[in-house]
């Protein structure tokens, strides 16, 4: 029967379109809005439904309507709508049912993509998918992703989008070709986020990152994506134009950048200074060392170690180590690492950090970890007085553990323990044990100060400490104790004073107590000739056993010292490495000969037994013979001595003699000096007269020229007369 109107309801006919079997009838509910599509045979016979009843948005019908060649669903488009891929640049990429086409964005037409003279259908290159285009000088550039891949491909085509060449085939996402293509694309096509070549951070360490930009470089506040090009003549800087010169930092200042490079062939570094818009104004720094002072500083700026020595900044220097804390100086201040580390706290007082210099002359020397801080030695350079500060363990300063204190302090000589350290520099790390001589004085105050000196000229060459010894007597004594006095003895002359040990150590029998008296009568000429200081120093040597203890220690044999240290140094001074024994006085009384050093041998050397002007040096040989003593002793406390040679005449007045008879070379040792207007006197303990005048000749006969070494057949020594010039001679008669 023939279809009426109204026939089936709110269903009407809205087109139809031959086909080759018969017809194609689109119907629409106008009540629902659906829609449905009869097949007929040729004769409009109604044969089935091509589509059931659908929504206006279905494909399949949208389909259709190009069959229809009408828009059915009234959505203003015939067939299906063209499905935008991308529309970045100035070409949109779409989707056109199973086709595609290349529409300028804002246009709602353009060519299709075409291969092979087909036009390109989805699917066809497998799971190769469209993703980008961009119209060209000649055509276009279409950009595929392969999903399988994610691979990426680039085509060339014609400006009717007919394939003609890859611009590039198959490359991985990072390939710097494609990111490059990106700026033409204007689209991130490898979905890393950025359009182009992605910038890559050479360094962010302070408030600024310098960024390698393709080609360029930029300057990006941290946390930032974009920053002025670094530029220079008003051009971006490229990689590689000056040379070996590359960027490693840059840092914002308050006027522009400040931007770091190093030339990667000579490891010298220059700083640019640059405007706010990254344009070079000047050099701060160029072609510097890396261990330039200034590009250390700079390096607190940049916040970063532009010279890679491992420190931002001026490397601290170690200024001590010893103990479990390192006292460092690191640019102006000072800080406080424990060993093995590098950081600890800074110095500080009164809350800020303690700068080089801040207290003048007092400078840190040493440092050390305690249970609740640190303490800090410091040393005044000027008064050469030492203090310690306590601190917390955040290197505050809390108080003093010691103020301006001398080096002997025995309580900073007990913290050099705690600090491990030798803070005073006594050669010592703690107390001191040294060897000390206590001189109990009764006379005239005005020659205290002989007896003092003399007893610190020992302790400089005795230097150990001996076991104190409790006296019934005197007390607890501390290595050596001498009593002294001024008393009548003989008058002017004579016997000037006399002195001994008189209690020894059980043992080692070294004294722990001696006495030395002196001639009232004879001081005030001494002093005044310069001759006091020494005689009483002679002395005191006696009592340390110089002289007394020799027979007692086996150390002589006769006239011979033996003892192997005394001797050792007599070889040296002499010259001779051969000899066997030391020399000793031969003449005098029994407190002379035997022990002292020869005089007609040693000369002035200060324990020979006679005196006639100064000085008297202690020689390396006394020395010795205290340590062969059991002393220990510091040979480098030697004065400076030499051996005398050859003999000399000295009158009175001081001028030297004319006319000495010369002893030297061919053999003989020693020197004699006499006066021919004064006295000549002995020693305090040694027995003889003194004479004045031309008398004095006898006194050098009956003790002196006995000693006189001559060659084999030369006879001895023997006084000539008189000269009426004044002048006295010692001669030897001939053989």
């Amino acid at each position: 029967a023939v279809a009426t109107a109204a026939q089936f309801g709110t269903w009407a006919p809205i087109g139809a379109e031959q086909t080759a079997g018969g017809y194609q009838i689109a119907w629409k509910d106008t009540g629902s809005n659906q829609y449905t599509v009869w097949s007929t045979d040729s004769s409009g016979n109604y044969l089935s439904n091509v589509l059931g009843v659908v929504a206006g948005s279905d494909p399949t019908l949208k389909a259709l309507e190009n069959t229809f060649q009408q828009d059915l669903n009234g959505d203003g488009t015939t067939g299906t709508p063209p499905t935008v891929i991308e529309a970045y640049g100035s070409t949109k990429l779409v989707q056109v049912g199973s086709n595609y086409a290349l529409y300028p964005v804002g246009g709602s037409s353009g060519p299709q993509l075409r291969y092979s003279g087909a036009a390109v259908t989805a699917g066809q290159f497998s799971s190769l998918t469209l993703i980008g285009a961009e119209q060209t000088a000649g055509g276009y550039q279409v950009a595929w992703k392969n999903t399988s891949t994610s691979q990426y491909t680039v085509w060339n085509t014609d400006s009717s989008g007919n394939y003609l060449s890859i611009a590039l085939n198959a490359v991985a996402g990072s390939n710097s070709a494609l990111q490059t293509l990106e700026t033409t694309f204007q689209q991130d096509l490898n979905g890393d986020g950025t359009t182009g070549i992605p910038p890559t951070v050479i360094e962010a360490y302070g408030s600024t990152k310098l960024m390698q930009v393709g080609s360029n470089y930029a300057l990006y506040p941290v946390g930032g994506s974009s920053g002025p090009q670094l530029r220079y003549s008003s051009a971006a800087v490229t990689v590689g134009q000056f040379g070996t010169l590359t960027p490693i930092g840059a840092e914002q200042t308050a006027s522009g950048y400040q931007v770091a490079w190093k030339d990667t062939s000579t490891s010298q570094y220059t700083v640019w200074n640059t405007d706010s818009s990254g344009n070079f104004l000047s050099n701060a720094l160029s072609a510097v060392a890396g261990s330039n002072s200034t590009l250390q500083t700079l390096e607190t700026t940049f916040q970063q170690d532009l010279n890679g020595d491992g420190t931002t900044g001026a490397p601290p220097t170690v200024i001590e180590a010893y103990g479990s804390t390192r006292l460092m100086q690191a640019g102006s201040n000072y800080a406080l690492y424990p060993v093995g580390t590098s950081s600890g706290p800074q110095l500080r007082y009164s809350g800020a950090a303690v700068t080089v210099g801040q207290f003048g002359a007092l400078t840190p020397i040493g440092a050390e970890q305690t249970a609740s801080g640190y303490q800090v030695a410091w040393k005044n350079t000027s008064t050469n007085q030492y203090t310690v500060w306590n601190t917390d363990s955040s290197g505050n300063f809390l108080s003093n553990a010691l103020n301006a204190v001398a080096g002997s302090n025995s309580a900073l000589q007990t913290l050099e323990t705690t600090f491990q350290q030798d803070l005073n520099g006594d050669g010592t790390t703690g107390v001191v044990s040294r060897f000390d001589i206590t001189v109990n004085y009764t006379g005239n105050s005005a020659y205290q100060s002989y007896f003092t000196a003399a007893a610190q000229r020992w302790q400089q060459i005795i230097t150990a400490d001996l076991p104190n010894v409790n006296s019934g007597t005197y007390g607890l004594i501390d290595d050596l104790l001498i009593t002294a006095n001024v008393s009548a003895i003989d008058g002017v002359g004579g016997i000037l004073g006399q002195a001994g040990p008189d209690l020894f150590r059980s043992g080692t029998l070294l004294p722990y107590h001696g006495v030395m008296t002196f001639d009232s009568a004879d001081l005030a000429n001494m002093a005044s000739n310069g001759t006091l200081s020494y005689v009483i120093l002679h002395e005191m040597g006696h009592i340390l056993g110089i002289g007394t203890l020799w027979s007692s220690l086996g150390l002589k044999s006769g006239f011979q010292y033996t003892g192997a240290n005394a001797l050792a140094a007599y070889r040296q001074l002499s010259g001779n490495p051969s000899a066997t024994y030391v020399p000793l006085e031969t003449g005098g009384g029994s407190g002379t000969a035997g022990a002292h050093w020869s005089e007609a041998i040693f000369g002035n050397e200060l324990m020979t037994g006679y005196i006639a002007g100064v000085p008297d040096p202690i020689s390396s040989m006394t020395i010795g013979a205290l340590k062969d003593l059991g002393y220990t002793v510091n040979t480098a406390a030697a004065d400076a001595y030499t051996m005398p040679g050859h003999l000399t005449s000295t009158p009175g007045d001081g001028s030297s003699g004319s006319g000495a008879g010369q002893l030297a070379g061919d053999g003989n040792l020693g020197t004699l000096a006499f006066e021919t207007d004064t006295t000549l006197d002995l020693l305090n303990d040694e027995v003889g007269n003194g004479h004045s005048g031309v008398v004095n000749l006898a006194l050098f006969t009956d003790y002196i020229a006995s000693t006189f070494v001559t060659q084999p057949g030369e006879g001895t020594g023997t006084i000539a007369t008189p000269q009426t010039s004044g002048q006295e001679y010692l001669t030897r008669p001939a053989a």
